[in-house]
């Protein structure tokens, strides 16, 4: 039973150690920001958790 009530928080620390970040969360941010009036196109996108509440990137955007 405690095993697999941890299994959720060993996923979620994983990915925060390796730097991933969640596809669904990439996509409502890569979203947003096409949305944005000037944006034209992104390209070159990196993101990443550095907590299982802040995300950070970087990514070239063509205005």
């Amino acid at each position: 039973m405690i095993f697999l009530s941890v299994i959720p928080l060993l996923k979620e620390s994983a990915m925060t150690l390796l730097l991933q970040t969640p596809s669904h969360i990439q996509y409502e941010i890569l979203d947003r920001i096409l949305k944005l009036d000037q944006v034209q196109s992104y390209s070159d996108e990196h993101f990443w958790n550095l907590s299982s509440s802040t995300t950070v990137g970087t990514i070239h955007v063509q205005i």
